[in-house]
């Protein structure tokens, strides 16, 4: 695949996709009705070719040939009776990146590692027509990288083949508890309230963290097929380890990333028209602090992360027909007005910008007669922005500049299957069917482009 991306400070920087390839090894095991075991490997190989350099006379020569290896292993182990469960679980990821100059000087290698275990435990009761539930978890997280890099003098200078060597180590224990209650206050009314406490100890740098959040629904039924409700709550997420290591590899805190925190807001109406035919609005409305946004380093073609506050304000609306037999079809319209706004380490705010898009349009069509299954499927994303760096760690919408948008981006895609016999049958994919070059990603110093229309036949036996 030609040009998956292209640079915004020089449209002659390309990226040209040589791959992947990926191998899937999937293992389930049931002991028993209770006890449950889960694993899977999965080995992913990326290769891409930065097809042009930026001038000599610019200082470096970024044309180089990268590949990334990435390996993934999980393992579970589950109990579940109903009423009590409790998982046990391992997950690792290992990504080995080589990056070359194509003339042969050297650009830069990563070995990079991340594992993590835990265990996570629920017990529910039924209280009359009431439910509880209550939980906690543990997890023990693990994060080292080696790595050598290219180093610059000033600039996009390349200091004649010097590399820098970096390692680091990192690992953090994080616990929660959690409760849902479920309760039902009439024939028409429930409410549902919830809460969860999160922390951890042995962060890097001592930068532990520490957060309640909660969460209330009230749900009124207008009759058997129709609801209204309404629902606030609170989110926490914390940086990852390999995140908080890319913004702060001296260790100091200084540039350590903040962990995120929202509170939402949502108001909706769902009504079952028929048994096949349903409809669903709801108004929405949110506010995320620190909000982990990455962006690219045009130098090392790595990830860079910062906080910005985000907020957005919308109406979403859907529609669907299910037929057992025969066509249906789905529509759904998401209006809203995402915005973001970032300030940098001397505190200049940049004030809220617009960001994301603000209008998306989905539809679905799908046929179901006898052995054959067919679902075609397209998105429709409008009202975006376009960016360029203007600083190391900020960024401005590109209309405030340049006096331009992104153009509007349309997704297709088409799956058939045709079932031979009990034990057989044929599928097809078709993505991207009318093979368009759309923008589906805008980062800071690139633009990432839809692939092309591609296609995949195939067949399952069952045995």
């Amino acid at each position: 695949v030609t040009d998956v991306s292209i640079e915004k400070d020089d449209k002659s920087v390309t990226k040209d996709w040589r791959g992947p390839e990926n191998n899937n090894f999937d293992l389930s095991y049931k002991f028993n009705d209770r006890l449950s075991l889960q694993a899977s490997h999965n080995e992913s190989v990326y290769h891409y070719i930065n097809t042009k350099a930026k001038t000599s006379a610019m200082g470096y020569t970024p044309e180089n040939d990268t590949k990334q290896d990435i390996k993934r292993n999980n393992i579970q182990l589950t109990y579940d009776d109903k009423s009590f469960k409790a998982t046990a679980y391992y997950i690792d990821r290992q990504r080995e990146k080589d990056a070359a100059v194509l003339d042969g000087r050297f650009y830069s290698w990563e070995d990079e590692k991340t594992y993590n275990y835990g265990l996570d435990m629920q017990k529910a009761w039924n209280i009359n027509e009431d439910t509880l539930l209550v939980g906690a978890t543990y997890q023990n997280e693990n994060f080292s990288i080696n790595s050598k890099n290219q180093k610059y003098k000033t600039g996009n200078q390349p200091d004649k083949g010097i590399v820098a060597d970096s390692s680091g180590d990192q690992s953090r224990n994080n616990f929660s508890v959690y409760a849902q209650y479920d309760k039902k206050l009439s024939e028409q009314n429930s409410f549902v309230l919830a809460a969860r406490e999160t922390w951890t100890t042995g962060s890097p740098n001592g930068a532990n963290f520490s957060n309640f959040s909660g969460q209330a629904q009230f749900i009124h039924s207008l009759n058997d097929n129709e609801s209204i409700y309404a629902s606030v709550g609170q989110s926490f997420k914390m940086p990852a380890l390999y995140q908080i290591y890319k913004t702060d590899k001296n260790g100091d805190g200084a540039d350590t990333l903040k962990p995120q925190k929202g509170t939402h807001y949502e108001l909706g109406w769902k009504k079952d028209i028929d048994t096949y035919r349903n409809l669903r609005v709801a108004l929405f409305n949110y506010k995320v602090d620190d909000n982990i946004s990455a962006s690219i380093d045009s130098k090392t073609n790595e990830f860079t992360y910062s906080n910005e506050n985000l907020r957005n304000t919308g109406i979403e609306a859907s529609y669907a027909m299910v037929a057992d037999k025969g066509f249906g079809y789905n529509l759904s319209a998401t209006y809203s007005n995402p915005q973001t706004q970032n300030i940098d380490k001397n505190g200049h705010n940049f004030g809220w910008q617009d960001d994301y898009s603000k209008f998306e349009l989905k539809a679905g069509l799908t046929y179901h007669m006898d052995k054959w299954k067919a679902a075609l499927n397209a998105s429709f994303l409008d009202g975006r922005n376009t960016y360029k760096t203007t600083s190391k760690s900020k960024r401005v919408p590109v209309p405030y500049v340049t006096k331009t948008s992104a153009k509007p981006y349309l997704l297709t895609n088409l799956n058939v299957e045709y079932k031979a016999q009990d034990d057989l049958s044929f599928f097809a994919t078709f993505n991207n069917i009318f093979d368009r070059h759309d923008v589906v990603y805008y980062s800071t110093s690139a633009e990432y482009y839809a692939t092309p229309f591609n296609f995949m036949v195939g067949a399952t036996y069952t045995f």
